[in-house]
């Protein structure tokens, strides 16, 4: 070891253990000539988080032909979302490619828009059997054209039975294999019957014009968007979601907006929105449902000022305001009618259900954080707007079937038209307008 002779270095690292200083000193020796070894080297320090190291590695394994070097790279740059990395590498010909690196080189030039480069890959993988079912993915999320278009996510878009459809969308393969998968899951859904997947489909990078933290809510430029993903234009549906590599997931008047790590109970949840309901778990004090006192606000949320609310009482007035009113109103008539006699009833108690079923008045943790503002809900337990592993409470299901228009969100040429008015683009602003729905 001490005259650095290759075999003593071979013997060492064969009998050290994996990670340890002796290992790891033996092996960047070896790592000079021997491309097996450089993996090994490579692959410890990707598991470790060491990028940069792993890829100087993995990229002598690569250059000496070793397949699992070439793989893992391939996983460092999609995670590290280097596409360009991705499209540079010289992985020989396709006929000699696996599904998985296929679909590496071909979810780079996806997310990285490069369209002509797109539609001769997809030229390609037609000619290569092996690599039929990545061309009819192609196919499928319309990233090329064909005459007819296959798709095994049947979309059901009848007016008569869908009143609503939204339109699933992403810039890679990985990105639009989930959304099928949300969708499939999200058809069982008791809210499919108000609101469809109309289609699940490919748009140009799109990720630059958002701002992505692991904690906060996805926001993007809906100008810019707009602008850019010009094909959105043709969208058959009354919203779009977006899928990002992170952020927080949340609706944005007509858009929702999706972490790639979300599942089906949360894009559920994030639907649920576009339909018209408020959360009912603990909002900042700053959110905007809690700035201001609101009957007209949503299925199951209504705030009031909390002067309003009076040992434990709410007026009839104030009652009679809320959304789920018709629910209690046979309740509060009957005993009414049998008060009539005494006095007439004024006051109704908050936190005690009024009907058989359970419906009544109760304190939402919504606006806990405000002083000024009361948050209420119509039943006490757990429901998916403040816990995404409970279902939509039937009482939900059926205020909404009695109005879907009442508080749904705008369709999303609403969102581009404003944002095109903010962006002092008035024609544009003015055509997406005039495009809206609803």
């Amino acid at each position: 070891m001490k005259q650095n002779h290759i075999k003593a270095h071979s013997f060492n690292f064969a009998n050290s253990d994996e990670g340890s200083f002796s290992w790891l000193h033996s092996g960047v020796r070896l790592a000079r000539t021997d491309p097996m070894i450089s993996t090994d080297i490579g692959s410890w320090h990707l598991a470790q988080g060491h990028f940069t190291q792993a890829e100087r590695y993995l990229m002598q394994g690569h250059l000496k032909g070793i397949d699992e070097a070439t793989h893992k790279l391939l996983v460092l740059w999609q995670e590290s979302e280097e596409h360009s990395k991705i499209n540079e590498l010289d992985v020989g010909g396709i006929a000699n490619w696996d599904l998985d690196l296929a679909a590496a080189k071909l979810n780079g030039l996806m997310a990285t828009g490069e369209q002509d480069k797109l539609t001769l890959l997809a030229a390609k993988f037609r000619a290569q059997t092996h690599l039929l079912p990545l061309y009819y993915e192609l196919v499928e999320f319309k990233v090329i054209s064909q005459a007819e278009p296959l798709q095994r996510f049947k979309a059901d878009i009848d007016a008569n039975k869908c009143p609503l459809s939204i339109t699933l969308l992403a810039n890679q393969l990985g990105d639009l294999r989930h959304w099928q998968q949300l969708a499939t899951e999200y058809q069982k859904s008791n809210l499919n019957q108000f609101l469809c997947i109309a289609d699940v489909r490919y748009v140009k990078p799109f990720t630059h014009a958002c701002q992505l933290e692991t904690k906060t809510p996805i926001r993007c430029n809906e100008a810019q968007l707009a602008s850019e993903l010009t094909s959105l234009a043709h969208a058959p549906s009354d919203y779009i979601a977006l899928m990002l590599p992170k952020g927080g997931a949340n609706v944005h008047m007509g858009i929702l907006y999706l972490d790639r790590a979300d599942d089906g109970k949360i894009f559920t949840h994030e639907v649920a929105h576009l339909l018209g309901f408020v959360d009912e778990y603990k909002l900042k004090q700053s959110h905007p449902v809690c700035q201001s006192t609101n009957s007209e606000l949503s299925w199951n949320i209504a705030t009031v000022s909390t002067k309003t609310v009076s040992d434990g009482y709410i007026s009839l007035q104030q009652l009679e305001k809320l959304p789920w009113y018709t629910q209690i109103a046979p309740t509060i008539n009957a005993n009414q009618a049998n008060q009539a006699k005494q006095t007439t009833l004024t006051k109704i108690p908050v936190n005690q259900t009024l009907t058989p079923e359970g419906v009544g008045v109760f304190v939402a943790d919504t606006c806990m954080e405000s002083k000024s503002v009361t948050a209420f809900k119509p039943i006490q337990r757990n429901t998916m707007m403040n816990n995404h592993d409970y279902p939509l409470p039937p009482l939900y299901v059926h205020l909404l079937g009695q109005n879907l228009s009442r508080f749904k969100m705008p369709s999303y040429h609403y969102n581009f038209g404003v944002a095109m008015y903010r962006a002092k683009k008035g024609k544009e602003a003015l055509s997406w307008l005039n495009k809206a729905r609803h």
